[in-house]
């Protein structure tokens, strides 16, 4: 396997980790109990992690069969999620600053989700870098 290969399946990886770690999280925090939010281990949350691991997955796994293209539906999955965990972490933060002003409560669950959105979000951008530049003819 070639260094373009392993450093896709590595960024696209931790990227995947990270976001289907944020869906769980959110999953876990007292946001999740608004409305129809999807609670932990509920139907709806095994649907979100399944949808969001097979649009990294399968896209990784054509890439890795030699088809180049996918690096560029990786790229669009990506920048979905350019949009997605900035708007997370703002509902951690608003979220916890709203509980804190309220109840004088500290909600751990989202301080971490908090963490892993920004996280997330930075491993995101860097993917664009690591994955999209252009490698050198042999």
């Amino acid at each position: 396997m070639d260094k373009e290969k392993k450093t896709m399946i590595v960024w696209t990886t931790t990227a995947a980790l990270l976001v289907e770690a944020a869906l769980v999280i959110t999953s876990l925090t007292p946001l999740a109990r608004i409305g129809n939010g999807t609670r932990f281990g509920s139907g709806g949350m095994w649907i979100n992690l399944i949808w969001c691991g097979s649009c990294y997955f399968l896209p990784l796994i054509v890439y890795c069969m030699d088809v180049r293209a996918m690096k560029y539906v990786l790229a669009v999955y990506n920048a979905v999620w350019l949009i997605a965990l900035p708007i997370l972490l703002v509902m951690a933060v608003g979220g916890q600053w709203e509980y804190l002003r309220r109840d004088g409560r500290i909600y751990p669950s989202l301080l971490l989700m908090a963490f892993v959105c920004l996280i997330g979000l930075i491993v995101q951008v860097i993917w664009y870098p690591m994955c999209l530049r252009r490698q050198k003819p042999r």
